[in-house]
């Protein structure tokens, strides 16, 4: 009698998934076991088995032992199960040969491995959409406004899609138990969709079911589309409206103004933009505080403008020639003269350190000795 389980018995198409098989029986002195896809019909390979050996790459083999484990792929070389899409279920037969003394017996099981993506409830949306606005009116700056109902607290992926299934724009809400309101601005929609050159396509509704994992072990995501979700766009511009002084707790006071550094409201204290500074403050100094930086970036320009004419000038001058101490200014020209007398007396005279420079010559080398006859070396003439 043979005992083959599969774990886990059922699993999505395009997941990174190997499915672990478990075979028990009788005790055998040798065991040996191999896997067939009766769908496919192709033997399959074994990835990996607790114990023994792999013979070929598709018989286990073991000895002394009534039950035996290993991993598997249900289609060879395929991974991440993409022959699967298209099965609502595969059929996996494992066949055991049992040798214990001198008798030999084969014995055959067949388990089914179901495909959850083809599952009759794999399409259901769990929540219901009511859309008030169909057709956008972007234009107005009108947004997205959407109603979903359901039965639990639950947060849930939507995403708006085109029909070509190009261009997406996901977003994230949080459901309460009932109905749960919420608006997209139009101008997010109107940048995530690139409606400036896609505003005459149609787009739908699409809720985001994450199915089994890939490679790096991310969730895989499958956009399934919503009925009765399809929205249109009237222009490719937008009027944006103004914005409401918020805050966290609520609409803030009137002694909150805009911050003259960031574009956030702030304490009118400290926004030069506040009304108590044109209380100790001439009004023309509050004006530059306020516009310091524009200020500061003005006079910069300025200045550059005006160096380059000065330089314009100088180039078109007759003056081609003209040594760098006339560009001086004439404060710097009278210390240059003060000083000018006194530096002069102590001015090295042309030529006058040779005077006191003396050539040392070096000693001649003593002349070496010319040896008579011989070639230098030990050995006697004529020897």
């Amino acid at each position: 009698m043979i005992k083959f389980t599969l774990n886990p018995p059922s699993g999505y198409a395009d997941s990174c998934l190997d499915i672990e098989f478990s075979v028990l029986t009788d005790y055998s002195d040798i065991l040996n076991i191999e896997l067939f896809n009766d769908t496919s019909g192709e033997k399959l390979e074994l990835l990996s088995i607790s114990q023994g050996f792999i013979s070929g790459t598709c018989i286990g083999s073991c000895k002394n032992t009534d039950h035996i484990e290993g991993y598997i792929n249900l289609f060879n070389k395929d991974k991440m199960n993409k022959k699967l899409k298209d099965q609502v279920k595969v059929d996996v037969r494992c066949r055991v040969t049992r040798r214990l003394d001198s008798d030999t017996t084969t014995e055959e099981a067949v388990v089914s491995f179901y495909n959850e993506s083809q599952s009759l409830d794999a399409g259901l949306i769990p929540f219901d959409l009511i859309i008030d606005n169909t057709e956008i009116d972007i234009k107005n700056g009108i947004p997205l406004s959407l109603h979903l109902i359901c039965d639990s607290e639950k947060k849930y992926e939507l995403t708006i899609e085109s029909e070509e299934g190009d261009i997406r724009y996901t977003f994230e809400i949080i459901s309460q138990k009932g109905r749960t309101s919420f608006v997209i601005p139009s101008h997010i929609l109107r940048y995530d969709l690139d409606l400036k050159k896609n505003f005459k396509r149609k787009f739908h509704l699409c809720w985001v079911q994450f199915e089994g994992i890939d490679y790096r072990k991310f969730m895989n995501r499958k956009y399934i589309p919503i009925a009765n979700s399809r929205i249109t766009f009237n222009s490719r511009s937008i009027s944006l409206l103004p914005q409401k002084r918020n805050g966290p707790v609520g609409p803030l006071s009137n002694e909150f103004v805009l911050s003259h550094r960031y574009f956030v409201h702030t304490w009118k204290e400290f926004s030069s933009f506040g009304d108590k500074i044109d209380a100790y403050k001439p009004k023309v100094t509050g004006k530059k505080t306020q516009f310091l930086h524009e200020i500061q970036d003005f006079s910069s320009k300025n200045q550059e403008v005006s160096l380059m004419q000065s330089k314009t000038e100088i180039t078109k001058s007759t003056k081609k020639n003209m040594p760098m101490r006339d560009l001086v200014s004439p404060s710097q020209k009278t210390i240059l003269n003060a000083y000018s007398a006194s530096f002069s007396k102590y001015r090295p005279i042309d030529n006058a350190d040779k005077n006191f420079v003396r050539l040392a010559r070096a000693a001649p080398l003593p002349s070496k000795s010319k040896k008579s006859g011989g070639c230098g070396c030990s050995r006697k003439k004529h020897a």
